[in-house]
């Protein structure tokens, strides 16, 4: 199997939810400790209390399975599909009602495994500290982790809260060349630094980073359908739950092999909006313009995009 791939029912990312022991995760990259990402297999009935963080953004991706979740004192449900965006100071908390259910977390600016750690360490070497909740409230609080009162919940229709996405939400949709891309997360949601697209292909669409050198870190969720994948000198196929991580400077190129095959763009490090609002306004007004590859190349460096590889069948 490729190292850049990892299956959802291979390798599974997770803790053991009783330890809070991290097994395997994505450690976070950079001054910004971004895309630290795990995959948690929860048990039916495990939970986690009302919290906050002091600093971090957090999204969470449901693969499969329910989430009860609470944030600032409104309970609702999420389902396969369904993602949360939190800033930081955003009271929640998590319960989990069905057997295996896979949360997918991805974190930037937060660090949380070091804090994970950190109590792991407390309960293996200083296990009647461990026992002591107010020392415990203490470690927790100096690792940015908030503990809070359980409020009176208020039950109420995810689809009013501002955090969360569901699969139909898109602050923005765009259509273009067999693509549907829609904006599930603006880079005014992480402090500027990255944006978070769905992408939706076509069978036999193709793109590719192989003309330019890319700066940042790819990281692909396969939803649906499936992608071939060339990344290096490796060739795989991606499929639902799948993750996708490509370092720096590898040349990869994915193209759908079914129509509506589609994944999270999770790290998209592109000023993906501004490039798109910009290519629409070609669209209308200036067609031919978008039929010189060289322009079109041209336009996509200048918002730092470097898959300007485009192949239809």
């Amino acid at each position: 199997m490729s190292k850049y791939l990892i299956k959802k029912d291979g390798i599974l990312m997770g803790f053991d939810t009783i330890s809070d022991k991290p097994d395997a995760y994505l450690p976070p990259v950079g001054p910004r400790l971004n895309n630290e990402m795990t995959d948690v297999l929860w048990k039916k009935g495990d939970k986690v209390g009302y919290h906050e963080h002091a600093t971090g953004i957090e999204t969470f991706y449901l693969v499969q399975g329910l989430v009860e979740v609470v944030v600032r004192g409104k309970r609702f449900v999420l389902e396969p599909g369904d993602i949360l965006q939190l800033a930081p100071f955003t009271p929640h908390s998590f319960k989990f009602p069905e057997e295996n259910t896979i949360w997918r977390e991805l974190f930037t600016d937060l660090e949380m495994h070091k804090g994970i750690k950190t109590k792991s360490d407390l309960r293996t070497y200083y296990p009647e500290k461990a026992q002591d909740p107010e020392y415990m409230k203490e470690i927790s609080a100096i690792c940015g982790d908030i503990k809070l009162e359980e409020p009176i919940a208020e039950d109420v229709d995810k689809k009013t809260m501002y955090e969360v996405r569901t699969p139909e939400f898109a602050h923005n949709t765009f259509v273009m060349g067999g693509l549907i891309l829609r904006m599930k997360v603006g880079r005014w949601e992480t402090f500027g630094f990255k944006e978070i697209w769905e992408v939706i292909f076509e069978k036999g669409v193709k793109l590719s980073n192989k003309e330019e050198p890319e700066y940042s870190i790819g990281l692909f969720s396969i939803t649906k359908g499936s992608f071939e994948f060339e990344v290096g000198h490796e060739t795989f196929i991606a499929e639902p739950g799948d993750l996708v991580q490509i370092p720096e400077f590898v040349s990869y190129s994915f193209k759908a092999l079914e129509d509506g095959s589609t994944f999270l763009d999770l790290n998209c490090q592109s000023h993906m909006l501004r490039l798109l609002e910009t290519l629409r306004g070609y669209q209308v007004r200036s067609p031919e313009k978008l039929q010189d590859k060289e322009f079109v190349k041209k336009t996509l460096l200048a918002h730092d995009c470097y898959i300007t590889g485009y192949e239809r069948e």
